[in-house]
């Protein structure tokens, strides 16, 4: 499932939509700060892997750690809303 967040305009007059997708295997970025994350065992490394951490992971993957981009999870989508929806084919 993904979530839309908002609808914008690139320079070139095209739409794009941003939005958020929840699979943490979706990029190498999120995949690899969950990896760091939960690295061995929690038992016996507690300080490893904390609320505070995981929130922090979270927050980096959906809002970035900068000023210039979102995380890795949220996603810039280019639909060409000119084009007709494509037939449904159902499956019986």
């Amino acid at each position: 499932m993904i979530v839309f967040l908002a609808v914008g305009k690139d320079a070139d007059g095209s739409v794009h939509y941003l939005g958020l997708d929840p699979d943490v295997s979706a990029t190498t970025e999120s995949r690899a700060a969950w990896k760091a994350l939960v690295a061995g065992d929690p038992e016996t490394q507690p300080e490893e892997f904390t609320p505070a951490k995981s929130l922090g992971v979270v927050k980096s993957m959906i809002l970035g750690d900068g000023d210039t981009a979102f995380g890795p999870l949220v996603r810039k989508y280019c639909v060409d809303t000119t084009a007709k929806f494509p037939k449904i084919k159902r499956f019986v």
